[in-house]
């Protein structure tokens, strides 16, 4: 009678074999679904560490080739706005087929991602997750930091060979530490949205203060997400004016942690001091205006809560919904 540890490591012994001789994604996939229910199993059943570290060895492999493959494989952009890291093979491109996506090759983006990564990581580092001494998860966010880590230093690199101007300049710093004598009209920024940089927003708004001229202002563009933290970290320095839409229209975002699609981001607009809506009007539409998607500076006004409950004025001339409903389409600039 042949134990069950031993009934699994032959069949692991397989599926290393399969391993090395399989030429597409579909092929080690299926043998990478293979080694993790068998790492599974062997937890589950208690099958001893040598068939839980055989398996997870051979899932890890598995990964790192499909990685590998991936990267090597065109990419599907899939319909607009809506395909992401979708791949296929050189042969059925060639053949004149549209390639398959992610989902028809039998992959998520979550598992496309962490086998890309794992691919990325150097052969010592690989050795210590194959061995179980480094979790996937460990080595995909090492992997990441490295990936961020070498993007920077690529821009710092594109940046340091610009030519000055007197218009402009590129400088690569941080910005909790640059110094600079210099005061500004506006500082506009896109900081990045994952909450992990939260605390950045308090750094801009600080900062902030000390370079903007009297009357200046900081224009931030920033996700839906976390709007509260951020309304709260730039207050610390800076005064509140004015929250504006920026609409990305046919480009739905998924905010994946809220579970909505949206297609606008707020424009944050602080100030060092105080000043009149009018003036506050004049100087967004000054930053606005070279802008080929900015559509003018309007105002709607309602007499209650919305349009539903009383009038309503579109750039003070009274106006119905279906006449709101159709400026928003901003036809009327085209």
């Amino acid at each position: 009678m042949v134990a069950a540890g031993d009934s699994v490591i032959a069949q692991l012994d397989i599926a290393r074999t399969a391993l090395a001789e399989a030429k597409t994604i579909q092929e080690t996939k299926k043998i990478l679904d293979i080694a993790s229910a068998a790492e599974i199993y062997a937890k589950r059943q208690q099958l001893g560490e040598e068939a839980i570290k055989y398996a997870t060895a051979i899932k890890v492999e598995a990964l790192a080739q499909l990685g590998r493959m991936l990267k090597e494989t065109k990419r599907n952009k899939g319909a607009a706005g809506i395909g992401i890291n979708q791949y296929t093979t050189e042969v059925s491109y060639q053949n004149g087929t549209a390639p398959p996506t992610l989902m028809e090759l039998g992959l998520d983006k979550k598992t496309s991602k962490l086998a890309q990564d794992i691919a990325e990581l150097p052969e010592k580092e690989l050795e210590k997750v194959k061995e179980g001494v480094v979790t996937l998860a460990k080595a995909q966010r090492k992997a990441r930091d490295t990936e961020i880590a070498n993007d920077r230093a690529r821009m710092a690199e594109h940046g340091s060979k610009i030519i000055p101007s007197e218009k402009w300049r590129v400088e690569v710093a941080d910005i909790a530490t640059y110094q600079t004598e210099t005061k500004y009209d506006y500082i506009i920024t896109d900081p990045p949205y994952p909450k992990e940089y939260l605390p950045l927003y308090e750094v801009l708004a600080r900062r902030s203060k000390e370079w903007l001229k009297p009357g200046g202002l900081l224009i931030a563009m920033c996700g839906q997400s976390y709007l509260n933290e951020i309304y709260t970290a730039l207050s610390k320095y800076l005064h509140y004016y004015w929250a504006a839409c920026y609409l990305l229209p046919n480009q739905p975002t998924p905010l994946r942690q809220r579970q909505v699609n949206t297609s606008w981001k707020p424009l944050l607009i602080y100030g060092s001091v105080t000043f009149s809506q009018n003036e506050l009007f004049k100087k967004i539409d000054s930053v606005c205006k070279h802008d080929d998607l900015y559509q003018g500076f309007h105002v709607i006004r309602f007499e209650n809560t919305g349009p539903e409950d009383g009038k309503m004025w579109l750039d003070n001339k009274l106006a119905t919904i279906d006449e709101l409903l159709e400026f928003l389409q901003f036809n009327h600039n085209k």
